[in-house]
């Protein structure tokens, strides 16, 4: 096994054909500043090439990620919200478009941009003691790297607009049921559980996954209006639209 600091916050470890990339900042709860965006799309870019299957998962068991930092989002400006939007729909675009198959695996706390963060993922593995929500809305803007699409391809639109515009908490059985995770388990099962899907999921021939993977991506919004979006939030939080 290997273990590699990508970045900001962002470790990569390699477990033979399976590679983790790991989020590291348990104090903040992996909290994603500018650089840890960076920090994501460069690991997911740069995965080995004989790679069959990558997990993504946090080193704490608080939190998977509680989305953006917020402390670095109020300090930012418009245009430097909106150059942040296009980073974090790089990074979610580096993890769809990664030729392997992405795991995330969920436990704690998964909220705003770290929910995005997962449902870019190929499949969501989530422990009991997992909470989601997307809280953007009640601060003032939408999500904005991407997650809107992601959100209703997979729970569809009335329940996606209950989620945004409610921005309630649900717990990971709730999360099932609406379709937001593939799979629940108990906490102290969730890495045997993400073990025995990556194994399986390495098994195929790499371009028969890769294909796969492929055929079922979506994209459908588009990052500029996403990215415009989020500094056109920061314009009227701070009182400057007109």
């Amino acid at each position: 096994m290997t273990d590699v600091e990508a970045g900001a916050h962002v470790r990569v470890e390699r477990l033979g054909v399976r590679v983790d990339v790991l989020l590291d900042r348990p104090a903040k709860l992996n909290a994603l500043t500018r650089s840890s965006l960076e920090a994501l799309a460069d690991a997911f870019t740069s995965l080995p090439d004989d790679a069959r299957v990558v997990v993504l998962r946090s080193t704490t068991s608080r939190a998977f990620c509680v989305g953006a930092d917020l402390v670095e989002h109020r300090a930012a400006g418009p245009a430097e919200v909106y150059a942040s939007s296009l980073l974090g729909h790089r990074a979610m675009r580096a993890i769809r478009d990664a030729g392997q198959p992405v795991i995330a695996q969920v436990a704690g706390h998964c909220l705003g941009g770290g929910l995005e963060l997962a449902l870019a993922c190929d499949v969501r593995v989530a422990a009991t003691s997992s909470r989601f929500a997307f809280p953007e809305v009640g601060l003032g803007h939408l999500p904005a790297w991407g997650g809107v699409d992601r959100l209703v391809a997979l729970v569809g639109p009335g329940r996606a607009l209950d989620l945004l515009v409610g921005g309630r908490t649900i717990d990971a059985d709730e999360a099932f049921r609406l379709g937001l995770v593939e799979h629940v388990v108990a906490d102290d099962d969730l890495e045997g559980r993400v073990a025995e899907i990556a194994s399986a999921w390495s098994t195929p021939p790499a371009h028969a996954v890769a294909a796969a993977k492929r055929a079922v991506a979506g994209d459908q919004r588009s990052v500029a209006m996403d990215s415009l979006g989020a500094g056109f939030f920061q314009s009227i939080a701070r009182g400057g639209a007109q």
